[in-house]
């Protein structure tokens, strides 16, 4: 039996570690960032796609997450025929917002990080090394990191209404992996 899996959560709470660990499992990983950066392409007028994490407000991040919605449901379409084990993950999937049909037999997990603490540390190191990171001005990185502590209440409420697993990172990639497995 092959293991689907969709991966939600904030930025740097550790996805992009753990998809390098799964995919040293054999596992297909799609990263919804990437698909972003297909999808803005494709979609020069919608400029809401081509701002970061960091510059939108909640409702600007809602728009994004419809924008891909459909994307992500076309991805998971098409996986299922291929018959792999797959793990699409990434921030721009809100819970309840998959095709409930096409979803059945995949795991539906938000990463989080509920550790404040380890999440600010994962969140400087994030902006110290990512080129997408619009500032390294510690004012503004705590501005952005309050911003992502309320979206990842905000997931965590949607994840909890529509039934998906929560899977907090403590820090530990394999840890999550051995979680991710349990599921």
């Amino acid at each position: 039996m092959y293991r689907y899996y969709l991966i939600a959560g904030t930025t740097a709470i550790g996805k992009s570690n753990l998809s390098s660990k799964l995919l040293s499992l054999g596992m297909a990983v799609s990263d919804l960032d990437l698909v972003r950066d297909i999808v803005s392409g494709v979609q020069p007028d919608n400029k809401i796609l081509s701002k970061s994490f960091f510059e939108v407000s909640l409702d600007e991040y809602l728009s994004q997450c419809e924008a891909m919605k459909h994307a992500i449901n076309g991805m998971i379409n098409g996986i299922v025929k291929n018959k792999q084990h797959v793990v699409i993950l990434g921030a721009h999937m809100i819970p309840g917002n998959e095709n409930p049909q096409s979803t059945k037999e995949w795991r539906k997990i938000l990463m989080i990080m509920s550790d404040e603490q380890l999440h600010w540390q994962q969140f400087c190191m994030r902006a110290k090394t990512d080129k997408r990171a619009i500032t390294k001005d510690p004012t503004q990185l705590e501005k952005h990191f309050k911003k992502t502590r309320e979206y990842q209440e905000f997931l965590l409420s949607k994840a909890k209404t529509h039934g998906w697993h929560i899977v907090d990172n403590n820090g530990d990639a394999l840890d999550c992996v051995a979680k991710l497995l349990a599921l």
